[in-house]
């Protein structure tokens, strides 16, 4: 009896422990009634014993933590509880009989918002505020040298030296102006953007050297009528030619005019080019697996084995895709824009240079307020129902939303901090995307000896090594100029990387004496142009690799909480290409005004 009585003893105590929460409305009840003369005899402590028994089984699986949020009923006392379990709260009855309750509980982990009522156990949510007496009581409010402003619907504690706006826009090439242009055309007009060069235009950019425009990174526009680019060619009368790789010249190692025999080995080449495209669509409608492009002709009856194979080989994919396609993807490297789009490459010539594209569209809504130049962006931070970032010069700029239109190359090579980390499957999904690498060698001549043709080709011993020559002395691009320019892609262009402009210039010469004789003048001057170290790009253009597919994709492009991503690589259709980046600004900037309206 006297063990009863301990164990009803401890029970009462174990009721007493549990004294100190809140209820949630949602609650399941039991009453366990303890007359005031239970100890007067053996039968009334057996019946109990059993109900006891059980009843504190049940609460002791229920306990956990303690919490320390307390709620006092009106009727029934605390409920004494703990979080994310159960808890017991108790009254005594009219009759004088003492009753209790099992009672669910709220989740203790809750935040506050700013402006609510702090309660004991709970937080802020954000991290910059705290608990403090306002004058109204004690809420939720920013802390010392913080100051609180609205994100469109969100209150938030920035630093007050922090520039806020409703959204940035990382990065002022075609994808951020185009981000920027759709945001202002849709009413989102607090904006800013951040570009790290002295102007507008990204990897659309070009140099004045010796007295001409030379482009350094996109020069085509490819695929021509229902293409956007080639509309603001027209909007701003972009002056141009139409460049056909079929006016070139083909010179062997011994400088023999061999382009018929090339000729003849591209009429095979088209043969299996053809049965590539079917074998791609195929796929693609039938989801079937991927094989490599060079696969592709394999089975469509071509291989590379003469020095003219291997030339025009080069010209027709190399060239495009600044990659030897033994690593593209079949099913995922069709060529949309020659089929969305009329057939046609548009070379850029104009003195303004291609970039003034970017520079004009964005002159009706950018300017000296809304656009930050020459800023480097060192970290991202996506927090609660916002975005911080942090340029190198220390300033900090907090937006509802940002959209980053960094390059492939960028991400992968981690020249930002991302506060958090970008997950394990996103990391992945960047690095298993192909950044290219295209390298041009551009000399001025005292005078010109070679061909007049618009590119000449270099039938290599060699695969790749210096086969691609462009004459901008042509007549239709800037005759009298005397200047040509040599291309290298792909692991030629990353092996020159590492030499010297003079060794650079040494590889060129021995090709172009080789074609032309020893007797030819060296350049007057020179200038290497590669995309590879620098820190904005880390390379030129994306690629789509095999073993990578659409969910991979998917999951390189979404969004991180209110980080929005663009930039041609975003582009599953058109990446790679100039018009690719402008559409994945307007997606990703239409994305976001839906979320400024209706709230994602």
């Amino acid at each position: 009896m006297n063990i009863w009585i301990g164990e009803i003893l401890f029970f009462l105590v174990y009721l007493t422990y549990l004294s100190n929460a809140k209820p949630n409305k949602n609650e399941w009840r039991f009453k366990v009634k303890l007359p005031m003369d239970i100890l007067a005899t053996q039968e009334s402590l057996d019946e109990m014993k059993t109900d006891i028994d059980n009843k504190l089984d049940e609460l002791k699986a229920a306990v956990n933590t303690r919490c320390t949020a307390v709620e006092v009923w009106s009727e029934w006392g605390a409920c004494n509880k703990t979080c994310g379990a159960g808890g017991v709260r108790s009254r005594t009855s009219d009759s004088g009989e003492q009753q209790y309750e099992k009672c669910t509980l709220p989740d203790c982990s809750k935040e506050l918002d700013l402006g609510e009522a702090c309660l004991p156990g709970y937080s802020c949510s954000d991290p910059n505020a705290e608990c403090k007496d306002v004058g109204d009581g004690v809420k939720c409010a920013c802390k010392a040298s913080f100051i609180q402003k609205r994100f469109h619907n969100v209150l938030a504690c920035t630093e007050a030296t922090t520039q806020t706006t409703s959204v940035i826009v990382l990065g002022g090439g075609i994808a951020g102006v185009m981000a920027a242009k759709t945001l202002y055309e849709a009413g989102v007009t607090d904006i800013i953007l951040v570009e790290a060069q002295s102007q507008l235009g990204g990897r659309i950019s070009h140099i004045d050297w010796n007295g001409y425009t030379i482009e350094k990174g996109a020069s085509w526009i490819q695929g021509l009528d229902g293409n956007p680019i080639w509309d603001l060619v027209q909007k701003f009368d972009l002056s141009g030619m139409n460049s056909h790789h079929s006016d070139k010249t083909v010179r062997d190692a011994n400088g023999n005019d061999v382009t018929e025999e090339v000729d003849l080995s591209y009429t095979r080449l088209e043969a299996a080019q053809e049965f590539e495209d079917e074998l791609a669509i195929k796929k693609l409608q039938s989801n079937s697996n991927d094989i490599s492009k060079m696969v592709a002709l394999r089975l469509g009856g071509w291989t590379a084995k003469s020095n003219f194979d291997y030339a025009i080989e080069y010209l027709k994919y190399d060239f495009e895709y600044a990659e030897n396609i033994d690593t593209l993807s079949l099913k995922y490297g069709v060529l949309f824009s020659y089929w969305d789009f009329e057939d046609g490459d548009f070379r850029v010539i104009d003195p303004r240079g291609y970039r003034h594209l970017v520079q004009a569209t964005a002159a009706d809504f950018l300017n000296e307020t809304n656009t930050m130049l020459n800023e480097t962006v060192s970290k991202v931070e996506t927090l609660k129902n916002r975005v911080r970032i942090t340029l190198d010069s220390g300033v900090k700029i907090e937006a509802a939303y940002a959209i980053m239109t960094f390059s492939l190359g960028v991400l992968q090579n981690e020249k930002v901090t991302f506060e958090p980390p970008f997950s394990y499957e996103k990391k992945e999904a960047i690095n298993a995307f192909k950044m290219s690498h295209f390298t041009r060698i551009v000399m001025k001549f005292p005078y010109a000896f070679w061909d007049e043709t618009e590119y000449v080709i270099y039938a290599a011993k060699r695969p790749g090594y210096y086969v691609i020559w462009e004459n901008l002395n042509h007549s239709r691009i800037h005759p009298g100029s005397n200047i040509l320019m040599s291309t290298l892609t792909g692991d030629e262009a990353k092996r020159i990387a590492s030499l010297t402009e003079a060794e650079i210039v040494a590889e060129n010469m021995g090709v172009l004496r080789s074609m032309y004789g020893a007797n030819i003048p060296d350049p007057i001057s020179v200038l290497v142009n590669t995309w590879l170290d620098n820190p904005l790009t880390m390379g030129s253009y994306s690629n789509w690799p095999i073993g990578f597919d659409e969910d991979d994709h998917d999951v390189m492009t979404a969004p991180i909480g209110n980080l929005h991503f663009a930039g041609e690589h975003t582009n599953a259709r058109y990446y790679g290409y100039t018009h690719g980046a402008y559409m994945s600004g307007v997606d990703a900037a239409t994305n976001v005004v839906d979320c400024v309206k209706f709230g994602c």
